[in-house]
């Protein structure tokens, strides 16, 4: 009808790290999602911009129109922020809805806190983190005035890898109405990395509730 515009649904990506190639197809073995996780940070980085219009515009091609996202990087503020810049753009580009949430994590990357295991990691795993929970709350603020076009929320990236602190940081910024999402017992390892374990943290931080969402949770 004149003056009414027609819509179409489409269906809702959840969970998605917006890149544009499989890490199969990047020469990323991995016997366990731990070793995946660990090689991952021997990867040549690319353009953000276009490796995330390219995989948002294979996701519009199958049939997705929406997509929550989660962005993540362990530079400081400035270049953080500058990261996420050139995601929106990628999602600008190819026009999908999309909701970014932004990760933060502050330990245990590749270990847990209480193992007591000697170990010599790769020389190409880089662990500094360039930004702490105080600064984070900062961060969202200026993202969700710098980017109106898409919808931001946050979550840790991994409760296994997050300090009860920095949990109820994330909480607190979530306040009543962010999107909160974040990865949770993705494999049989991190299912017990945690003391107690992650849900009962989660819950603990006020983490949990309707605006929540979590990854994979198979195990």
């Amino acid at each position: 009808m004149a003056g009414h515009q027609r819509t179409s649904s489409g269906l809702i990506d959840a969970h998605s790290h917006l890149r544009s190639t499989a890490l199969a197809d990047h020469g990323v073995p991995g016997a366990t999602l731990e070793e995946s996780l660990l090689r991952m940070n021997a990867m040549t980085a690319v353009d953000l911009d276009d490796d995330v219009f390219v995989a948002t515009a294979r996701m519009l091609e199958a049939g997705i129109t929406g997509v929550q996202a989660m962005y993540h990087s362990f530079a400081p503020p400035e270049e953080y922020l500058e990261g996420l810049s050139q995601v929106v753009e990628g999602v600008r580009r190819s026009g999908i809805r999309a909701l970014i949430v932004l990760g933060i994590t502050d330990q245990a990357e590749f270990l847990p806190p209480w193992s007591t295991r000697s170990v010599t990691l790769p020389g190409f795993v880089h662990q500094h983190r360039g930004m702490t929970g105080e600064q984070f709350g900062g961060v969202v603020d200026r993202a969700i005035a710098a980017h109106p076009e898409v919808t931001i929320g946050v979550g840790p990236v991994g409760p296994q890898w997050c300090s009860e602190s920095l949990l109820q940081i994330v909480a607190e910024i979530a306040g009543p109405g962010l999107r909160v999402h974040t990865h949770c017992v993705e494999s049989r390892a991190q299912r017990t990395w945690d003391h107690p374990d992650p849900f009962a943290r989660l819950e603990r931080a006020g983490l949990l509730g309707p605006r929540t969402s979590l990854a994979h949770a198979v195990w």
